[in-house]
């Protein structure tokens, strides 16, 4: 089955870059290519994990708490695919808890395979690529059919930029652990940055910013970098809280002189807040119920003379989308979960170099979550989920 292991993997990291630069959707499908002889292999003792984790820690109880409340709401939800959002939800977690379960046990038991290594070299190639592609303006997808706008292959190439930088803390580290030399680093930071300026989405290069501010405090302290992540955490809690006080109202935003991309964020996250305080507080108005707002949302123009809705199907903010959906009940048991979870990490005896992977993951991370995820983004998710493996399976042959 090591066989079995080391093949999925290559075929996964043989199809990452082409992934990640023409076809960022189907991250779900090198994920599942790569955990399937995990899944076959672990099933029976991962799954066992996986129970355990879910009836007897407090993360896991909040976790199924929150994915009952969320499948509960399908009898209150005005969204569209509701249903079926769920199901990709509960499928997700299920693969993931069972692939992650087994990377946490033991080496000789889980088999660290070559999954680490050939991520982090496909993650490279694909990084690569992509700052091509910036820099050419999408050069490889605009001589490859579909034929579409420019401006279109520019916005594909950036949302696969972002799957990249989610994967790479973890290869990263791989580098970190193959040469002292502290040249490899610098000029996959390089080429990332220029990648993430050169991008259409300017979310990117915060993102971009965020993980290398957060891995570079490892020059202090050891805890830093976990502590700029957990302070980045607090405030992407409070965003929602930051928008129904600090925000301007909806027709100031549309008359504010800043970027498309930025008030339009700003207007969706206000009249949701808006909305939910009309709403039902407590419950939320149900799964993928943002979504179902589009129809009905106002159209405005903004200062540059764009036009744009009030409410887009996708809400860029899913600490702003879960609060909406699911209320002030599932918003606290979401955030729970999330504490819960860091502390977990925070108390677990890593090596300093692993924990400087994991708090760029989540830096990473929480930019998206605050201004490009969905909640419904599965291959978003699937990203974070191969990249916290790849981090798990490297954590226990670092001292």
């Amino acid at each position: 089955m090591a066989v079995a292991k080391k093949g999925a993997a290559l075929i996964a990291a043989a199809l990452l870059p082409l992934v990640l630069v023409l076809s960022f959707r189907n991250m779900w499908a090198v994920y599942l290519i790569a955990v399937l002889p995990w899944l076959v292999v672990h099933f029976r003792s991962g799954g066992a994990r996986l129970i355990e984790l879910v009836t007897r820690t407090a993360p896991g109880r909040l976790l199924t708490i929150c994915l009952l409340l969320a499948t509960a709401s399908l009898a209150w939800t005005s969204g569209k695919g509701g249903d079926e959002a769920i199901v990709e939800l509960y499928v997700l977690v299920f693969v993931a808890g069972i692939t992650l379960s087994a990377a946490s046990m033991p080496r000789e038991a889980s088999g660290q395979g070559d999954v680490p290594r050939l991520l982090s070299i496909g993650t490279l190639i694909g990084l690569l690529l992509l700052a091509f592609e910036g820099a050419t303006g999408s050069l490889i997808r605009q001589s490859l059919p579909p034929e579409q706008e420019p401006v279109r292959d520019m916005s594909d190439t950036g949302h696969g930029f972002a799957l990249a930088l989610i994967l790479l803390p973890p290869a990263m580290l791989w580098l970190s652990g193959r040469t002292r030399l502290p040249w490899p680093f610098w000029a996959t930071a390089l080429i990332a940055g220029a990648g993430g300026v050169l991008s259409i989405m300017v979310v990117n290069a915060l993102a971009f910013a965020a993980g290398l501010i957060t891995m570079l405090c490892a020059a202090g302290r050891r805890r830093w970098p976990l502590g700029m992540a957990a302070a980045l955490g607090v405030f992407a809690v409070l965003t929602p809280l930051f928008y129904l006080m600090f925000s301007p109202p909806p027709e100031v935003i549309v008359s504010l002189p800043i970027l498309d991309s930025a008030a339009h964020r700003l207007l969706i996250g206000r009249t949701l807040m808006d909305l939910w305080q009309e709403g039902n507080m407590l419950f939320g108005e149900g799964v993928r119920s943002v979504y179902a707002l589009t129809e009905s949302a106002a159209t405005v123009t903004l200062a540059s003379g764009m036009e744009v809705k009030t409410v887009s199907s996708h809400a860029h903010n899913i600490f702003v989308q879960f609060l909406y959906e699911f209320g002030l009940v599932g918003y606290l048991l979401f955030v729970a979960g999330g504490a819960f979870v860091f502390r977990a990490i925070w108390k677990a005896k890593l090596s300093s170099r692993t924990e400087t992977a994991i708090a760029g993951l989540l830096a990473i991370t929480l930019v998206y979550a605050l201004s490009h995820m969905d909640l419904y983004s599965i291959h978003v998710w699937c990203g974070i989920a191969f990249s916290t493996m790849s981090i798990m399976l490297q954590a226990r042959s670092l001292p």
